[in-house]
């Protein structure tokens, strides 16, 4: 149901009211106008399926109103009083959230979700609107305390000027660095078209220098690149003109994902490397 652009409420509701919870395993409504009470009936599916492991909701009109009971549903969790076992949990793993206009109260709501939330590993937030303490909230939360494994949230304004005391960067070089010896979670991260300065890209460098679990990040349309070695190199954009590297990896890695309608093109093996992300241009040692 990507892209059908659905503007009846009547029409969503009507969708949503027919699906299994049992049987349902992917759902991308991404880039449909959906209705208040059509996001609330999904934040109903959630909470009762046993099967759904991927939903698509980018550019669907999740507004803060919204947002929060749709962040509960997918921390869902169930537990007996008596002897904390598990009785029913939300199973979801890929959530797609980008281009929602997702501010800093969002993103709070968010990170209040991966410190619950046991089964997701994938989320997409780019093209939104997170800033400094939206940024330092959900770098925090995925500090030591989230399954999460890949993060993407291009296109934001985690370095944005406005953020004097560097706030969203710093909680970002600290979630990378780890703490206690304890190792940060991800492994893939696009922290592409973020205004991060050479500075920032200094300290995200140091960072990165202990860090041994992610295998590839993206920094393109920030003052550095990636070299082949998995460094990040500050004070210079390998690709000034552009954001072509987090494009290129999209498109790359678009046959391997549930959420996405880009198709994946055949002669992709022919083309050059221009991110240097070992995860989406699949590098092998």
């Amino acid at each position: 149901m990507y892209g059908c652009r659905i503007l009846s409420s009547k029409a969503a509701v009507a969708i949503v009211e027919k699906l299994d919870p049992h049987v349902l395993q992917k759902l991308d409504m991404s880039k449909n106008r959906l209705s208040v009470e059509a996001i609330g009936l999904l934040c109903d599916l959630l909470t009762e399926t046993t099967s759904l492991t991927t939903l698509g909701l980018e550019e669907s009109n999740v507004r803060q109103s919204t947002l929060g009971k749709l962040c509960e549903s997918v921390a869902y969790r169930n537990v007996c009083p008596y002897s904390d076992v598990v009785i029913h949990e939300c199973p979801l793993k890929q959530l797609n959230l980008a281009g929602n206009n997702i501010d800093n109260d969002g993103a709070m709501t968010i990170a209040k979700m991966l410190k619950k939330s046991k089964n997701l590993t994938s989320l997409d937030l780019s093209w939104n609107n997170i800033r400094r303490e939206g940024a330092a909230a959900l770098f925090k939360s995925i500090d030591g305390e989230s399954n999460l494994v890949s993060l993407d949230i291009g296109y934001n304004a985690i370095g944005s000027s406005m953020d004097t005391d560097r706030d969203g960067v710093k909680a970002l070089a600290r979630c990378l660095k780890g703490k206690d010896g304890e190792t940060c979670s991800l492994t893939h991260l696009n922290v592409s078209h973020n205004q991060m300065g050479e500075a920032d890209c200094k300290m995200l460098s140091k960072a990165l220098l202990t860090n041994h679990t992610l295998m590839g990040i993206h920094v393109e349309g920030n003052s550095g690149f990636i070299d082949s070695r998995g460094f990040l190199i500050p004070g210079a954009d390998m690709y000034p003109n552009g954001g072509g590297g987090t494009m290129f990896s999209r498109i790359l890695s678009a046959e391997g994902s549930e959420t996405s309608n880009v198709r994946s093109n055949p002669d992709k093996e022919s083309w050059a490397c221009r991110s240097n992300c070992w995860i989406c241009e699949r590098w092998q040692e």
